[in-house]
């Protein structure tokens, strides 16, 4: 008989939808209300978020990670819900009424938006994507 370790357990395969159109039909099921862009600026708003998300979640997801543990803005929290592999963050974004327009050192999510618009793919929206225009939305 051999000590040979059980084989890892199979990872959890979450559904998939193929379709943009069977995507906006299930969270609708679900009861999230979905809000198309109307205007191109609106369009280009859409895409700036998506790109940004891309980048926190895809590009430099331990990056983002280090920016998210290391706040202390209180601003950060862990959710439940991930695994060991993966962590879920929420990431609030202050909303001060004594805010002097200065952004530079305001929270993880100032931090988050400054890398991405350090990045290529984000200097294009360093004006698209703004601190102001994330607490607007």
């Amino acid at each position: 008989m051999t000590n040979t370790p059980p084989p890892p357990p199979p990872k959890r395969k979450y559904p998939t939808l193929p379709t943009t159109t069977q995507i906006k039909s299930k969270l609708t099921q679900m009861g999230i209300d979905i809000y198309l862009p109307t205007t191109p600026k609106e369009t280009l708003l859409a895409q700036a978020m998506g790109d940004f998300s891309h980048y926190v979640l895809q590009d430099e997801p331990y990056l983002c990670q280090h920016i998210l543990e290391k706040d202390s803005s209180g601003t950060v929290g862990e959710l439940q819900g991930g695994s060991d592999d993966y962590s879920i963050y929420r990431v609030s974004i202050p909303d001060d009424d004594d805010d002097d327009g200065s952004d530079d050192d305001c929270c993880a999510a100032v931090t988050l938006l400054q890398a991405f618009h350090s990045s290529p793919q984000g200097k294009r929206y360093t004006n698209t994507l703004t601190y102001s225009k994330l607490k607007q939305y």
